[in-house]
């Protein structure tokens, strides 16, 4: 195995316990309204609070990224990780509850290091399967935070689990730091095939404002502001919908939840090996397929969860999880196929202030309508319309995306010919 992917299999055990951390609360959410007799807007307001400080430090994370070395980053973001969770464990009152939790929201988005660093290892044509492989941890996390919630949290406490993930964090960080390599910028591009090391391209003023007037990074940013609300309302509302609205008994929703993240998994790295194969053929493929999916995604969830009949519902559930997660890696390898190296964590964090608020505010806005209109309601109803949305965004990124690929292209030939010319030079003395 070469290291590029022991890098990929690192950084996928931190996205999965990572993620074990950040979605146990949704299985652990009648046990914390009950400890802090609290209702579903209040719950809501605990989700959200997370969110917002998540979104509030990803520019900084970005910045920090094209700025400084990534490996130690990420590393300080698993510690900060590991901490906060603790630090969650110790309130007795709802407000100081609050106030904590929201504290674990610093390191949440430190994602764009972790994709930044994978661009480095991998070539253009690959990175959508090395995407899929890391990101399909996000939903195995999910699946494993509920088994861990329902074993752990019900059987010992839920501040008890909370304890284990924040001992994992610190864990990770130690594996981070001493076993992930820093690689050059811009390495893994084709221009700069043959050439073993280059000069570091640093971030600056100039190329991250080219970066903000791609037109196919503004509609991305665009349909994220709407993809990421469906994702948050089905994570942290979907178990308490099977039990309330269903009546399905708590171990056959956990066996429902289970399968179908399962098959989320596998749709996340399907639709990555998708997404390179019809890159190598035709550069707008990987966009033009997350429109489909995105179109189909509205479709499929409303058609669910407004089946009558359980089993109807179950079957369409495990379409709608093998669909919903195909655009996911698609969308960051897109994002690298455009920005340059050296601002490849910034650009996209920048445009997350925007593009998460509404994944910030969603679990907020779902209590709020379940509160007034029902639970089924504030599934269905946000999650079809904001995937039809993201549908319009990705097919008007289809009209420029090729026009900033070769302005990218452009920017890596003049590179490399000034990198050759720089060997030749060192190679004559």
């Amino acid at each position: 195995m070469s290291y590029k992917w022991v890098v990929v299999i690192i950084f996928m055990l931190f996205t999965l316990f990572h993620n074990i951390d950040k979605n146990m609360i949704g299985y652990m959410t009648d046990l914390i309204m009950s400890d802090f007799k609290i209702s579903h807007t209040e719950m809501g307001l605990v989700f959200t609070g997370a969110l917002i400080i998540s979104v509030v430090f990803q520019p900084l994370w970005g910045y920090l990224f094209d700025k400084y070395a990534r490996n130690k980053l990420i590393a300080l973001a698993s510690l900060i990780w590991g901490f906060t969770t603790w630090l969650s464990i110790l309130p007795r009152d709802f407000l100081s509850f609050l106030a904590a939790r929201t504290s674990t929201g610093v390191d949440d988005l430190c994602y764009p290091g972790i994709n930044s660093m994978l661009s480095d290892y991998f070539k253009p044509q690959e990175r959508g399967k090395a995407y899929g492989i890391v990101s399909s941890a996000v939903f195995l996390g999910t699946l494993l935070g509920g088994i861990v919630a329902l074993i752990v949290g019900r059987a010992m406490g839920w501040r008890t689990a909370y304890y284990l993930t924040g001992a994992t964090g610190i864990v990770m960080a130690l594996l981070i730091y001493l076993f992930v390599k820093e690689p050059f910028r811009g390495i893994s591009e084709p221009e700069m095939e043959g050439l073993e090391t280059i000069s570091t391209y640093k971030l600056s003023l100039e190329k991250f404002r080219s970066g903000l007037k791609r037109k196919t990074v503004i509609f991305l940013w665009l349909q994220n502001f709407f993809g990421i609300f469906p994702w948050q309302i089905l994570t942290f509302w979907m178990f308490k919908y099977l039990l309330d609205i269903r009546m399905f008994s708590e171990s056959y929703a956990t066996i429902l939840m289970t399968t179908w993240i399962g098959i989320m998994f596998l749709g996340n790295i399907l639709g990555g090996v998708i997404g390179d194969l019809l890159f190598k053929y035709w550069k707008k493929g990987r966009v033009a397929f997350c429109c489909i999916i995105a179109f189909l995604s509205g479709i499929i969830i409303y058609i669910a969860i407004s089946a009558s009949d359980p089993l109807c519902f179950i079957i369409l559930a495990c379409i709608a999880s093998l669909l919903l997660p195909m655009a996911g890696p698609n969308v960051t390898a897109t994002f690298y196929d455009v920005l340059e190296p050296e601002v490849r964590s910034v650009v996209p964090s920048i445009g997350g202030i925007f593009s998460n608020m509404g994944g910030a505010f969603a679990p907020l806005v779902a209590g709020v309508l379940a509160d007034i209109y029902g639970l089924s309601f504030a599934i269905m109803v946000p999650s079809m319309v904001t995937w039809f949305i993201c549908s319009i965004f990705f097919l008007l990124a289809t009209l420029y995306v090729e026009k900033d690929m070769e302005a990218l292209r452009r920017v890596m030939r003049e590179r490399a010919m000034l990198e050759r010319q720089k060997s030749k030079h060192e190679d004559s003395h």
